[in-house]
């Protein structure tokens, strides 16, 4: 790729307002289709799509497109869907052959539109970028690793938000994992939360709120928002946050906010795992890692852990065995978010790349 396929800031700011309708003309992408009076790809916006970047962010990414545009868009990959795949297949390949680059006059906002089309830029990186914050440590190229390209160098890690409500354990292992991210701040509903202590300990900023300070939940989870989002985290963290959330609180973080659950969804959602396990006879129990989304423990699954159910298991033993797996698969999964490798299919399910070996890697057994 050259530096020809990608679009300056300048280019883009002076843009006129994009017409719904899509144009082919030559020396675009060589020729391919894109959007009407501007330089993107309905490739690139597609494959964007494909690779998680939901509307909101893509209309972040790509101020001068709006809602009824990109719809234009998704409409004319559903009629001419085989053109689009193919021309998502051939860029693909050229990125695996090591061809691709980030030349010495790319403006660091030009290479996270790009990045993005690879699902390997955060929110917060493309925000960065666009107020012109994201800086590399020198143009590089970026090889072909295990089939897709390197995460995007930056002079900053992920950043992380993590809500607790009590003692804190599945946090601790977080802490302790030694993980390529930035602890931003350790949030509590209640102060006498015993994993606030290990958090100061760990040396991470915490912070506390109370949520019958608030008159109702509305009204707690819009200051628990401005709270999170005063440290603009890529990824808020639930770790024993023993709150509902309301339906507007987990769309402000579409496909941000993970959950652990101690049991094998979607089979016992709720409360009293253990109990209901152990009542209902199975012979494997376990713990989930999975996006939080309005309908309580039914978000997308990211990664699960079986443990067996053994003739004499009582509640708490059972609990005991699953939470060791809990601490295992839980820093497991902010890692490879971390790491650019959980992507979305068009159905909404997860999928993890990177290796042949990369779904079972999302299936752990105590014995592996």
């Amino acid at each position: 790729m050259t530096s020809d396929n990608f679009f300056t800031t300048s280019e883009m700011n002076d843009l006129s307002p994009a017409l719904p309708s899509i144009e082919s003309a030559p020396g675009i992408c060589g020729g391919e289709p894109h959007v009407a009076h501007s330089r993107i790809p309905v490739r690139l916006l597609v494959e964007a799509r494909q690779m998680g970047m939901v509307d909101a962010a893509l209309l972040v990414a790509y101020p001068q497109l709006s809602a009824e545009i990109l719809q234009s868009v998704w409409l004319y990959h559903e009629t001419h869907q085989d053109e689009i795949e193919r021309l998502i297949a051939e860029n693909r390949e050229a990125c695996l052959s090591g061809c691709h680059t980030h030349p010495p006059d790319v403006e660091a906002r030009d290479f996270v539109a790009w990045a993005c089309r690879l699902g390997k830029a955060t929110r917060a990186q493309r925000t960065a970028a666009m107020l012109g914050t994201l800086r590399f440590a020198q143009p590089t190229s970026l090889p072909a690793v295990g089939g897709w390209v390197n995460p995007i160098s930056t002079q900053r890690s992920m950043k992380v938000v993590i809500l607790i409500s009590g003692r804190g354990s599945n946090m601790r292992a977080l802490l302790e994992a030694d993980l390529p991210v930035e602890f931003a701040c350790v949030i509590s509903n209640r102060a006498e939360a015993k994993g606030l202590e290990i958090a100061a300990a760990h040396g991470v900023p915490t912070c506390v709120l109370k949520h019958r300070d608030y008159p109702d939940r509305a009204a707690f989870d819009t200051a628990l928002a401005a709270e999170i989002d005063r440290h603009a985290p890529d990824l808020v963290i639930l770790a024993g946050f023993m709150r509902v959330l309301s339906d507007a609180f987990v769309l402000h973080y579409e496909r941000r906010l993970i959950n652990i659950h101690p049991a094998l969804l979607p089979a016992f959602p709720g409360l009293d795992t253990h109990e209901r396990a152990l009542a209902g006879g199975v012979k494997l129990h376990g713990c989930t890692v999975h996006f939080v989304t309005p309908v309580v423990d039914a978000g997308p699954i990211l990664a699960q852990s079986a443990v067996p159910v053994l003739p004499d298991d009582t509640p708490a033993s059972l609990a005991a065995r699953v939470l060791e797996q809990e601490h295992r698969i839980y820093p497991m999964a902010v890692r490879w978010f971390a790491q650019g490798r959980v992507a979305w299919r068009e159905d909404g399910t997860v999928f993890l790349r990177g290796g042949s070996g990369a779904m079972q890697a999302a299936l752990v057994s105590p014995s592996d």
